[in-house]
């Protein structure tokens, strides 16, 4: 189901699948490969950060053309007071937390993508 999902070959979909069982980021529960409590989370200060960022910006551009009525996109320069844009990257902070919580608390039954950036231009 997975290799048609996300149209890879069956042998590199397992490949992944026993990798991450491997790092103990899954687990195979009576022959369904879940989810751990184990995350992965590069930091902002990480070399490999912008490559992280870039590689889900690049499929975030390639899903777009796959886009329904059900998902969103959201691109909105703006002009402000200097004195918000504080404020409105705490609103950010606090929506991600709380998607990262409702996550935590979700059974893995589907994929999707977030980004999210906030740049003072």
């Amino acid at each position: 189901k997975i290799a048609y999902h996300m149209n890879l070959s069956v042998s590199r979909v397992q490949e992944l699948l026993d990798f991450l069982v491997s790092k103990g980021l899954c687990k195979n529960v009576n022959g369904v490969i879940v989810r751990t409590e184990k995350n992965t989370h590069v930091e902002a200060s990480s070399l490999l950060a912008i490559r992280h960022h870039q590689n889900w910006r690049n499929k975030a551009i390639e899903l777009h053309e796959k886009m329904t009525q059900k998902d969103l996109a959201f691109t909105s320069p703006v002009t402000l007071s200097t004195k918000d844009i504080p404020k409105i990257r705490k609103i950010l902070l606090d929506a991600i937390s709380d998607i990262a919580k409702t996550v935590e608390a979700s059974p893995s039954d589907e994929i999707a993508y977030l980004g999210i950036d906030w740049i003072k231009m």
